[in-house]
């Protein structure tokens, strides 16, 4: 059984060096929705850059979480925790993560709204 911390550490290591790739990849993904949503309004394709969106902090956990295993257990300071594992539990995190993100970050507009 490993520990949070260790997942916390793993996904911290990883996170840092997947962060400016995997925005980017995110970006180049979503760019051609936000610019047909601009020019035509709301349509399904703002549907579907957020269901994109929420996968893809999932997806961005899972490799985090390797990555970051791999780089600790190579520079020996991981607790010998495995890829996969390591992978799994960036995977939860993300899907966690992400939507309680969203969720806070919407409720924090909808009070602001409400004080003005």
């Amino acid at each position: 059984m490993h520990s949070i911390a260790s997942s916390a550490a793993a996904g911290a290591i990883g996170g840092a060096v997947l962060a400016l790739p995997l925005a980017l990849a995110l970006h180049y993904i979503l760019l051609p929705f936000r610019r047909s949503d601009a020019r035509n309004g709301p349509s399904w394709t703002s549907n579907l850059s957020t269901i994109v969106t929420l996968g893809f902090g999932a997806a961005s956990g899972a490799a985090s979480g390797a990555v970051g295993v791999a780089i600790l257990n190579t520079t020996r300071h991981g607790n010998q925790m495995d890829v996969l594992h390591g992978a799994r539990a960036g995977a939860l995190g993300g899907a966690v993560i992400g939507p309680a993100i969203l969720v806070v970050g919407l409720a924090l507009v909808a009070m602001c709204r409400r004080n003005y």
